[in-house]
């Protein structure tokens, strides 16, 4: 059997706790869900994830920008919000640390390494 481990960071749960998070009805029977337009309050995620997160920005003439590490560092962590957020709901905990999953399929397994 296959054992898929990951890492839970400071970063991870930050963005967690910065999610706008709703009532979804509209099919069947509704589910709670995180805003798809502004997950953390506004347009550019790459943007929030950055002040959010209190990282340097490089100057130019037009303004602050991210540099292409940061915007693909940023890209990353927003991804793997998806699967922080199941690990902390499986375990009942919001904890930074490693944990491992039984199985292939099975998101539901996820425990502290």
């Amino acid at each position: 059997m296959k054992k898929e481990t990951f890492k839970i960071t400071k970063d991870h749960l930050t963005l967690l706790k910065k999610m706008y998070v709703s009532w979804n009805d509209d099919m069947y029977f509704g589910a709670p869900a995180i805003d798809i337009k502004r997950p953390y309050g506004n347009k550019d995620v790459h943007g929030d994830i950055a002040e959010m997160l209190g990282w340097k920005l490089t100057e130019t003439i037009d303004g602050e920008v991210l540099s292409k590490k940061q915007y693909e560092l940023a890209d990353k962590l927003h991804k793997e919000t998806a699967k922080v957020l199941q690990i902390c709901l499986c375990t009942q905990k919001f904890e930074i640390g490693k944990y491992v999953r039984q199985g292939d399929y099975d998101d539901r397994s996820w425990r502290k390494a």
